[in-house]
């Protein structure tokens, strides 16, 4: 009676509703087993040693793809600190700008100095471009100047290991008698 229940519910639900009625197959080792026991002789040992090699090339590209995606996850962590640390870069940039005396000045640049050794270390690199490109600048003004050159650099980006890691915002030229 439950299952007259179940179907009647089935019928009258909306076809995206509806779940695909599954069967069950029978354990996967039971059928390895019934197929490699029909088999006798060699037949049987050249079928074990083919699974045994799709099992070892399967296992070798589990081991790639979690190598990868370990490689991965270790990149964006490191990402997420290495922007943090930008930060912090950028007010070291303006202090060492303003006179705060020789000493001051000093232990501020001797601190940047160790700050860009570790994001060197890091792989990470300013960019250095001249001409403006979108995938990697972002355009904060215009100014006069040749068309599509980066007139000044407000912010600094940033390349983790040649991946944009912070746009850099810059001031773009543009010629002024165009409109």
């Amino acid at each position: 009676m439950t299952e007259e229940l179940e179907t009647e519910k089935k019928k009258n639900l909306p076809e995206h509703n509806k779940v695909p009625e599954i069967k069950q197959p029978e354990k996967v080792d039971e059928i390895e087993h019934k197929e490699v026991k029909e088999l006798e002789g060699p037949e049987r040992i050249k079928d074990l040693e083919e699974r045994l090699l799709r099992l070892a090339a399967d296992f070798e590209n589990f081991k790639k793809r979690a190598e990868k995606e370990h490689g991965r996850i270790r990149e964006t962590s490191n990402a997420s600190l290495i922007l943090k640390i930008l930060a912090i870069m950028d007010e070291f940039e303006i202090a060492l700008k303003h006179d705060g005396g020789k000493e001051f000045k000093k232990g501020v640049e001797m601190i940047y100095d160790k700050m860009i050794a570790i994001l060197k270390e890091e792989e990470v690199e300013e960019m250095k471009d001249k001409e403006f490109d979108p995938h990697r600048h972002e355009a904060v003004r215009q100014a006069d100047g040749e068309n599509g050159r980066i007139m000044e650099i407000i912010q600094k980006g940033y390349l983790l290991r040649g991946r944009v890691l912070r746009h850099a915002k810059v001031v773009v030229g543009k010629k002024g008698d165009e409109k």
